[in-house]
Formats: C-alpha cells, structure tokens, sequence
C-alpha cells in the first residue's frame, strides 16, 4: 500500500456543494490527504502551473449545464502533456457520452458518473493507493472466512480471544490481538477503548456523556473513554 502521508489531491468542480462532498469524503477517507480545490478553467491552470505533481485528480468533465463543454478534458490533456504528469485522473461527470475519449486518449483511471456513492469513491481511492481489502479470519473452531474489511464494524477484546463484530455476524479468533489489529488494517479502524478498535466508517452518533459509540447498519453500541479523539 501506497504511503498516504500529505497525499494532495487536485479538484475540478464548479459546483460548490459537490466540490464540499467530495473533499468531505476524502478526509472521511483520510486526514492525511490533502484536497486542493479549483472552480474554473482559469483557476486550475493557474494552480497547476505552479504545482504540477499532485497525486491524484478529480476532474469534472463540464462545468457548464451545455453538454457541450468539456473544460475537464482540456484540464486532464494539460495534465497529461504540459505537467507530464501521469498520476491517477478520475473524471467525475453527469455526461457519459465522453467516456471514449476520457478512457482511450488520456488513460484516466476511472469514469464516474453522477451522482455517485461514498462507497464508489472510496473503491476508487483503494485503487489509487493499491490498497487490500479482503483478509481472512480464522475462527477458534479452525474455519477460515474471507471478509472485506468494510464488513467488519468493530473488534472487541475478550480475555485471549478477538470477536470480530461483522454484517455477516460475529466470528471468535485467537489470530489477532488488538495492537495487530492497528497495525495491519486500514487507518480507519482507530482504538476507542482498551478492548475496542471501531470502523469509523459506520461510526453514526457518539455520547460524550455516556461514553458510547451508536454505529449504522448495527444496534450495538461501542464504549469509548474520554481521550477518543472523536469526543475531543
């Protein structure tokens, strides 16, 4: 996996609220990354003239209600042949007739269109940073299951065992301890608790008061002390 640390991103987006989305999502995704925002033609040359070596680029296709234009593609062929720059370019768009000469003339990465989803973003982010998503748990009863780590909601520290609270239920191993847990899986499982570690990706309330974690898709709550950086 690719290391993320000050990973700057390029945005091309006129659209004030999905140019917010988007930046959102990606430090939902990591803090660590760094988006750089640009509303207009104008603007992103001017940033690109002087900061040509970003890591990854999102670009909308046209910024202009008239299909027709395709200011995107004018920004991702300055990129490809004034920077020389080959990073990752995923067009984002609500057009998909361009999809042709986004794929075969620039090579971009990917082609999202309209509107897309937290979790479609954030595949395209795995992709970037080469980054595994599955991984295998073997239980106390030697059976082996392959999960994604975005099925895991949180791990819970029970004597010399780990459950693994999941979609697909709850699995008992005795393969991980939870300092492992840290050091092997994505920087969004964080430590909430001495015998916690949550995915903050399903991370849906948190009570400062009652020090506890309510999660989506799960009725479970997760404690968390007071040093969690959530509640601070």
């Amino acid at each position: 996996m690719e290391d993320i640390k000050n990973f700057s991103i390029f945005i091309f987006e006129d659209d004030k609220i999905q140019a917010t989305a988007l930046k959102n999502y990606i430090n939902e995704y990591s803090q660590d990354m760094h988006p750089v925002i640009a509303a207009s033609t104008k603007e992103a040359i001017s940033i690109l003239s002087k900061e040509p070596y970003f890591r990854a680029y999102f670009l909308d296709i046209s910024t202009n209600p008239d299909a027709e234009n395709t200011d995107g593609l004018k920004i991702a062929e300055y990129i490809r042949h004034k920077t020389k720059n080959n990073a990752p370019i995923i067009f984002t768009t609500a057009f998909p007739k361009h999809i042709y000469h986004a794929v075969n003339d620039i090579h971009c990465t990917a082609y999202l269109l309209k509107p897309y989803t937290k979790e479609q973003l954030f595949r395209q982010l795995d992709n970037i940073l080469g980054t595994e998503r599955d991984f295998t748990i073997k239980t106390i009863d030697n059976i082996r299951i392959k999960l994604n780590f975005d099925d895991v909601f949180y791990f819970e520290s029970h004597g010399r065992y780990i459950i693994a609270h999941t979609l697909h239920g709850e699995f008992m191993t005795r393969q991980y301890r939870l300092k492992q847990i840290l050091e092997l899986f994505p920087a969004y499982f964080e430590q909430c608790h001495k015998s916690y570690i949550v995915n903050t990706r399903y991370i849906e309330l948190i009570d400062p008061y009652a020090h506890l974690i309510s999660l989506k898709k799960t009725k479970d709550k997760v404690p968390c002390n007071r040093n969690y950086r959530y509640i601070k």
